[in-house]
């Protein structure tokens, strides 16, 4: 089953990041800071990253992790 459904929001904060990579908020920035993790986007006064690109991270960490 694809994690992202219809009900899920196209953009995130740094806490709902977090919770779902499992890593404090603050750890959710040093990880886009150093590319990591996409970088945010500024949308309507917010800081806030794309659903889609935070699951293409996590897939490309794990086919990484699989090619090893």
């Amino acid at each position: 089953m694809d994690t992202l459904t219809d009900t899920s929001p196209a953009l995130l904060n740094d806490k709902e990041v977090a919770n779902l990579i499992g890593v404090h908020p603050a750890t959710v920035w040093s990880k886009a800071k150093t590319g990591d993790l996409p970088k945010p986007i500024k949308f309507a006064g917010r800081t806030l990253w794309r659903r889609d690109e935070i699951m293409a991270a996590i897939e490309a960490a794990s086919a990484a992790r699989d090619a090893a």
